[in-house]
């Protein structure tokens, strides 16, 4: 059976690589304002509740038409809601569960209950978001997605090993099949080669002296090759 091919990785654009690492790394205290603000309304810190808190964003989408009696109006009032927050409002959910449990058949408790829910949750997501505000490429943002996690400390910091997974990927060159790994590595000897060659010569050569073209195929020049000799070391 034939082995299948693995793409491999050739270079990776390491200028562009460096700034996304050091923009990451300017949000440690933007990563404690979070974890602060998630613990502070009972909500766990975990991968997904800290990518939530990331990227979420307040939006505004068309309500539902208003009814009145038999007649529909046909203007639609805009609703705040929030995006990207299936996780964190998950875990509101289950606070929520757990506090209706405990307020038993009492309506005036239950009410009071869905009443601070209520408001917890606006309150957190608004601070959320003004802690994911910052300014940043969105390569930078997608970088820090990919990447972010919370240690085994329960503090929010970014896996390194993802990281560079991920700029692997974007900041990468890569050969995708036998036949581009073939010509990568055809084009590596034949620098190698010029890199020999050059090397015998007594003075610096312009290679694009070295070769010329003639019916698609490369030819050398011709040179009086005593002229580049080395003198020999006493």
């Amino acid at each position: 059976m034939k082995k299948k091919f693995e793409r491999v990785l050739i270079a990776r654009n390491e200028a562009e690589a460096s700034f996304t690492k050091s923009c990451l790394s300017n949000l440690k205290s933007r990563f404690e304002a979070i974890e602060q603000t998630l613990r502070k309304y009972g909500l766990p810190v975990t991968d997904e509740t800290v990518c939530d808190a990331l990227r979420l964003r307040l939006t505004h989408v068309a309500g539902e038409p208003l009814q009145q009696g038999n007649f529909t109006n046909k203007i639609c009032v805009a609703v705040e809601k929030w995006l990207n927050v299936d996780h964190l409002d998950e875990a509101f959910e289950t606070i929520k569960a757990e506090m209706m449990a405990k307020a038993g058949d009492i309506a005036m408790a239950q009410e009071q209950v869905i009443s601070q829910m209520a408001v917890n949750r606006i309150r957190c997501y608004e601070r959320l978001e003004q802690y994911n505000s910052f300014r940043s490429r969105p390569e930078d943002r997608e970088a820090l997605l990919h990447s972010v996690c919370v240690n085994s400390e329960g503090h929010i910091s970014i896996d390194e090993a993802k990281l560079d997974a991920h700029l692997d990927e974007v900041c990468g060159i890569w050969c995708n099949s036998p036949e581009a790994k073939e010509i990568y590595d055809a084009h590596k000897k034949a620098a190698d080669a010029l890199n020999k060659f050059l090397n015998l010569l007594n003075e610096e050569l312009d290679p694009e002296l070295l070769f010329y073209k003639k019916n698609g195929k490369w030819f050398a020049n011709e040179f009086d090759y005593n002229n580049f000799v080395k003198d020999k070391e006493d």
